[in-house]
C-alpha cells in the first residue's frame, strides 16, 4: 500500500546517512563521460558535461552546465543536476535528485529530493511537500535513463511518472523511428517522441552503438523558443557495461 506520510524519523536518519553523502565521497567507475552544446532559438547559449559513475549497485549521475559565448557576458551561474539511482527487480528506482545553480561560490538549491520506495514516498527534505510514488515513477533525472532502459528492451511506448515540478506529471513516449546523427563520425539512432499536447513536447535521438546515450534532444515549445543538446564529444563510455545495465 502506497502511503503519503513522511517517512519515520528512524528510518529518515538512515536515509539521510545513505543519500545526502557529498559527491566527492563517490568514488565509482565511469560508465560515460560526454560533452553537449546547448542552443537556444537556433544560438548556441552554453555547454554541459554529462557522466555515470557506478559504485556497486548504487549509480551517480552528474551533469555541469555553464553559459558560453554571448551568453556568458549575461549570466554568471553555472547549473548542476545531482542523481542516484539503482535498479531493483529491473526497474530504475531514483533515491535522491538534487538540481542546483551556482554563482560567485554560493549554492542555491532550486530542487532536492529524496525517495523512499519501502514507504512508498517521495520529498522534499525543506519540509514542504511529499508525494505518493508509482512504478513508473521518476526524477527529471533519472527519467532520461529510464527511456534509455525502456528503447534498449524494445519497448515501443513507454510511461514516466514525473516528480520534480510543483506536481508529478505523467508523460507519454514512443518510438517514432530510425535515423542518423553526425558528420565526421555518423551514429545509426532510434527517435523517441513525447506524445502530448502540452505546450513543450521532447524529442530525443539515442544511439544503440553508444549503449542508448542520447546524442540529440529537442525541447519543442509551442510559441517558444525551442532548446536543443547535442553531443559534441565523446571524452569516455563503458558501452557494455551500459547495455549489461539496461538488460537487467
Amino acid at each position: 500500500m502506497i502511503r503519503t506520510a513522511y517517512p519515520s524519523l528512524a528510518r529518515l536518519g538512515t536515509l539521510l546517512v545513505l543519500l545526502l553523502t557529498a559527491p566527492a565521497l563517490f568514488a565509482g567507475e565511469v560508465l560515460f563521460r560526454v560533452h553537449y552544446e546547448f542552443n537556444l532559438g537556433g544560438v548556441s547559449v552554453g555547454k554541459a558535461v554529462r557522466s555515470l559513475e557506478r559504485d556497486g549497485d548504487l549509480y551517480q549521475f552528474r551533469s555541469d552546465a555553464r553559459p558560453t559565448g554571448f551568453m556568458a557576458n549575461f549570466v554568471k551561474k553555472s547549473f548542476h543536476e545531482r542523481d542516484r539511482w539503482r535498479l531493483h527487480e529491473g526497474n530504475l528506482r531514483p533515491l535522491a535528485y538534487r538540481y542546483y545553480e551556482q554563482e560567485k561560490g554560493q549554492q542555491d538549491d532550486k530542487v532536492k529530493l529524496h525517495f523512499d520506495w519501502e514507504d512508498g514516498v517521495a520529498w522534499d527534505p525543506n519540509g514542504k511537500q511529499c508525494w505518493p510514488l508509482i512504478e513508473h515513477s521518476q526524477d527529471p533525472a533519472s527519467a532520461t535513463f529510464a527511456i534509455m532502459q525502456a528503447v534498449a528492451q524494445g519497448q515501443d511506448e513507454i510511461a514516466i511518472h514525473s516528480i520534480g515540478g510543483r506536481v508529478p506529471v505523467d508523460h507519454q513516449y514512443r518510438v517514432s523511428g530510425e535515423g542518423k546523427f553526425g558528420e565526421d563520425k555518423v551514429y545509426k539512432v532510434i527517435k523517441v517522441e513525447e506524445e502530448t499536447d502540452r505546450r513543450i513536447r521532447l524529442h530525443a535521438w539515442l544511439a544503440p552503438e553508444l549503449g542508448y546515450l542520447p546524442v540529440y534532444i529537442h525541447q519543442e515549445v509551442r510559441g517558444g523558443a525551442d532548446t536543443r543538446l547535442t553531443m559534441t564529444r565523446l571524452e569516455s563510455l563503458d558501452k557494455e557495461a551500459l547495455l549489461r545495465i539496461w538488460a537487467e
